[in-house]
């Protein structure tokens, strides 16, 4: 009987520690779902989903005459969600055929893709569960629309599993012209800034919208809405006084004068004397792998500082003839070689020589710092 006692207790005490731990395992669940629910709801979402920016469109640049010199383009990465929630199993199987045949005529060139090649892609994708399968990246706007008419695709994304993702490209309608005072914006390096791009990234940057994404695998976030959350703000447009023309014309000349002395780099400014305008910026460096090749690496023009040294008399003598204050053959002496600054002894002008008097043709010629 005391051994039947024993067991009965042990039994009984088993009982009523899984009754308490049941009882237990209750409480948790229904403090969970009504007192933390939310708190814990949020959290899921938070690490399934996220706010992602959307770039606005860069404002346009013209040249003074309205020329483009630089605008935005849109181009995007398409791919299928093959197993979005709308997408019904009879909808896929009856309208793969027509969705293959159609991406290989859109990305013949592209892609060399056969009909059979597509389907292959498009059903082994949607066995293997795929949510973010590519369709093609770099797609025109022109190729979307046709993209958004076919078979399946023209559900939507929720029912047709068609993910569009839009993204800028920087297009330079000229070229190479201006390229370095145009300039650029290093993607995500603001400190790194160059040219009108950069400086005046604030006004024509635009202000990023949102879009909310959710997260489909380790690496892989697809959007949940067909549209932005917020909408991008497309950037303001910059008018500069550029003459694409004497642009054009300066950079040419400057190539042949660096290649017929073999320099190393040079620059040139063309200036509206009246205004003060900038009509054109050229600078060009010598490539290191080819000597025979000039880039424009560098604003020289603008980013080099040196004295002006004797290049400056020649504004002295274009200001002397144009004011009429002297001609070519009017002299003037030159102190004997040695001039006192503001009656200074220790503060002098000296030329090369003692080259007496001058007319102010050979004071160019000999380029006398007294004379000027």
């Amino acid at each position: 009987m005391n051994n039947k006692n024993v067991i009965f207790w042990r039994v009984y005490l088993s009982f009523f520690a899984l009754v308490l731990l049941s009882v237990g395992v209750v409480f948790n669940i229904v403090r969970i779902q009504t007192v933390e629910g939310a708190q814990w709801r949020n959290l899921a979402d938070s690490l399934t989903t996220k706010y992602v920016d959307v770039k606005a469109k860069r404002g346009d640049i013209y040249a003074s005459d309205g020329s483009l010199m630089a605008t935005s383009l849109y181009r995007y990465d398409v791919h299928m969600d093959t197993r979005a929630s709308g997408l019904l199993k009879e909808v896929f199987d009856e309208g793969v055929d027509s969705l293959a045949y159609q991406l290989s005529v859109l990305f013949k060139s592209q892609t060399g893709k056969s009909q059979a090649d597509w389907k292959n892609t498009l059903v082994t994708g949607r066995a293997n569960g795929s949510r973010y399968l590519l369709i093609s990246k770099d797609v025109s706007h022109t190729e979307l629309k046709q993209l958004k008419q076919f078979h399946i695709f023209n559900r939507g994304q929720f029912r047709g599993g068609l993910i569009v993702e839009p993204r800028n490209e920087r297009i330079h309608p000229y070229g190479n012209l201006a390229v370095r005072t145009l300039g650029y914006m290093r993607p995500n390096d603001t400190d790194y800034v160059v040219g009108l791009e950069g400086y005046f990234n604030k006004e024509i940057g635009g202000t990023a919208g949102k879009i909310l994404k959710q997260k489909v695998s380790s690496k892989v976030w697809i959007p949940i809405n067909n549209g932005n959350t917020l909408d991008p703000i497309d950037g303001y447009d910059l008018y500069t006084t550029l003459d694409v023309d004497i642009q054009d014309i300066v950079e040419n000349a400057l190539l042949k004068g660096l290649l017929k002395n073999k320099a190393h780099n040079g620059c040139a400014i063309v200036m509206d004397v009246k205004t003060g305008e900038i009509k054109a910026i050229a600078n060009l460096r010598r490539s290191s792998a080819d000597e025979t090749k000039y880039l424009e690496i560098y604003n020289y023009a603008i980013g080099v500082k040196s004295t002006p040294g004797s290049t400056f008399k020649l504004a002295s003598l274009m200001a002397l003839l144009d004011n009429g204050y002297m001609l070519p053959t009017d002299t003037l002496g030159t102190e004997g070689g040695v001039w006192k600054i503001f009656e200074d002894e220790k503060v002098v002008m000296r030329d090369d020589h003692d080259y007496g008097t001058l007319t102010l043709q050979r004071a160019f010629e000999k380029s006398s710092n007294i004379f000027f």
